[in-house]
């Protein structure tokens, strides 16, 4: 009969190729996002902290706002994105990655302002707020992000602007 005989080469090479593999599979299913994507009005649970859903109820476009009795213009346009957190807790932090992208995926950070003396404030139901942006007359295609910590679960809510 014949004699099978394994070569140290051999063992080598399966041993580093199935680590390559091994490799290769872990980082695959670890690294794999959750997306899920939503329209105005609908809501979702937070990805950063499912005891909180929120609701982004509409995003309106101004050419002027108001801050402390004091008008603003841009070249391009404000745009208030409302949104409404449902909870049971009266107090809460909401501890999640928030981002608004074009359709070409260029961010835009919110307006840090004190938003609190814009008549839009005095406007807002229980539990809403809104996030004041300055854009571009070429942003299209709006989406709002909310991500975790881990960027791993992330819910995109087209803004139809």
């Amino acid at each position: 009969g014949r004699v099978f005989k394994i070569h140290k080469n051999r063992i080598k090479t399966a041993i580093v190729v199935c680590a390559i593999f091994g490799v290769g599979l872990t980082n695959m299913f670890a690294g794999r996002q959750n997306i899920e994507s939503y329209e105005i009005g609908q809501e979702f649970v937070l990805p950063s902290n499912p005891d909180y859903s929120v609701v982004v109820t509409k995003a309106v476009k101004e050419e002027s706002i108001f801050i402390n009795d004091q008008k603003y213009t841009t070249e391009g346009y404000f745009l208030l994105v409302y949104n409404k957190i449902i909870t049971e807790e009266e107090n809460f932090e909401i501890n999640a990655f928030l981002a608004l992208m074009d359709s070409n995926e260029k961010q835009y950070d919110f307006i840090s302002e004190d938003t609190s003396t814009m008549p839009q404030f005095e406007e807002l139901e229980e539990g809403e707020s809104f996030y004041l942006y300055n854009l571009p007359n070429d942003a299209t295609g709006l989406k709002i992000s909310y991500a975790d910590e881990s960027l791993q679960n992330i819910i995109f809510v087209n803004l139809g602007i």
